[in-house]
């Protein structure tokens, strides 16, 4: 609790009309320019208590007011009319604004409570009317299509997690492949964020071709790893002692590699599953693995048939080709 000094300014002084000084002046002091409460609870500058304000020798007025009080008091000399009187050194904890009520309607804000205590009361515009609606920004209702209602960005229908461009090329991420699901202009991305056993790391895929949800190819670090696929050989071909058979693609290259023996000549030895083809038939030549002479040549066809012209011998072929599949949906064998 603390009382706030009144008076002692230049203009708080007991004066004649005028302008001679009156010391000792007795003055009330009220609450209100006219009628109001006498306000007694006072104190003189020596801090005695007094129900009633006189001048000092030299007219000046000073005096203390109950305590916390902060108002304008009147000083009243039963000459003339009341003068203001203002609280020189406002002591105290100032009020706190605290937060009252807040709903939906008409936007509005209001004070209520006291001059020591205010309340702050919102009514908020109610949601469809410049308003707040809660449950249109969770994060399951934020969506790119709704963010590009704001003409920053454009997003292609069904993209998800993305930000474009007015091209409309965009930058998109998600779990799984895009090819057949995400719809995008050519030129856009998509960042495969989910750990999957198609590959290993994460995939990014580029918009090569139209406008739709086809024409995704994965780019250049997508890797498909070794793939052990001996047991899918066939017509009696069978791995060489301590070796394997193996395919990889990374990117659109695939890369194939063998040590295989027996089987009947002309006959396929292995058909690679979509994903794996040649873009062309590729022919090359077998050299014996242990006396390193060419003991033939073998056809692997666009349709990923591996076809070897002879049999017999222990037949180690390594080649590299470039595919114009989609990514495979699933890989064959095993991990190498």
């Amino acid at each position: 609790m603390a009382r706030n000094l009144y008076g002692a300014t230049s203009a708080d002084f007991t004066l004649t009309s005028g302008g001679r000084v009156v010391p000792g002046a007795p003055l009330t002091i009220w609450s209100a320019r006219t009628g109001g409460t006498q306000i007694t609870d006072l104190l003189d500058v020596d801090s005695v208590a007094t129900t009633t304000v006189p001048s000092d020798a030299d007219g000046s007025i000073v005096y203390y007011g109950p305590n916390n009080d902060k108002t304008v008091h009147w000083a009243d000399s039963g000459v003339g009319n009341r003068i203001a009187i203002r609280p020189v050194d406002i002591t105290g904890d100032p009020p706190v604004l605290s937060i009252g009520t807040v709903g939906t309607g008409a936007a509005a804000a209001n004070l209520t409570g006291t001059s020591e205590a205010p309340v702050l009361n919102l009514t908020l515009p109610s949601a469809g009317a410049n308003g707040v609606n809660t449950a249109a920004i969770q994060d399951a209702a934020v969506t790119p299509a709704k963010l590009a209602t704001s003409g920053r960005f454009v997003f292609p229908t069904g993209a998800a997690n993305g930000f474009g461009f007015t091209s409309g090329a965009s930058h998109l991420s998600g779990t799984g492949s895009p090819e057949g699901v995400v719809t995008a202009a050519p030129g856009s991305t998509w960042l495969q964020t989910d750990a999957t056993t198609d590959v290993k790391g994460w995939i990014r895929w580029v918009k090569a071709t139209g406008t739709g949800n086809t024409g995704w190819q994965a780019g250049a670090e997508a890797d498909t790893g070794w793939r052990d696929v001996s047991g899918d050989l066939g017509n009696s071909w069978t791995v060489a002692t301590a070796s394997n058979f193996r395919i990889r693609r990374i990117g659109n290259t695939v890369h194939f590699r063998a040590h295989i023996q027996g089987g009947t000549a002309g006959a396929a030895a292995y058909t690679a599953p979509s994903g794996f083809h040649p873009s062309a038939n590729v022919y090359f030549a077998c050299t014996d693995y242990v006396t390193a002479a060419v003991i033939g040549g073998a056809t692997w066809t666009s349709g990923g048939t591996l076809i070897r012209n002879t049999a017999n011998g222990a037949a180690y072929p390594s080649v590299v080709v470039v595919t114009a599949d989609d990514w495979p949906s699933s890989l064959p064998g095993s991990a190498a």
